[in-house]
C-alpha cells in the first residue's frame, strides 16, 4: 500500500500548509516602530502657535451688524425669502 493512499486529505493539505506558513514567515518581521516624540517637545511647539481664528465676545454672541462686517457677504434676492439676509465667506 503506498503512502498516497492512505493519506490523500494530507498531501492535498500540504501546499495550503506550506503557503500559510510561508506567510507568517514572511508577516512576522516588522519594521522597527517610530520613536515617541517626548511630549515636552510637542507641547512647546503648539504654545509659541497662536490660534488660527479668534473670535470676539460679541461676534459669537451674534451681537454685529453683518451688513458692515467683512466676512458677510449678502444673498441675492432671487436666492433668499427675505430682504437683506447675509451669508458668511469661508
Amino acid at each position: 500500500m503506498s503512502s498516497s493512499s492512505r493519506f490523500p486529505g494530507f498531501l492535498l493539505a500540504l501546499p495550503l500548509l506550506l503557503a500559510l506558513s510561508a506567510g507568517l514567515v514572511a508577516c512576522s518581521g516588522s519594521p522597527n516602530p517610530p520613536a515617541p516624540t517626548p511630549a515636552s517637545d510637542s507641547l512647546s511647539a503648539n504654545a509659541a502657535r497662536p490660534p488660527a481664528d479668534t473670535f470676539s465676545l460679541d461676534y459669537l454672541m451674534g451681537r454685529f451688524d453683518p451688513a458692515t462686517h467683512p466676512d458677510f457677504v449678502r444673498i441675492a434676492p432671487e436666492h433668499c425669502d427675505k430682504p437683506d439676509m447675509y451669508l458668511r465667506r469661508d
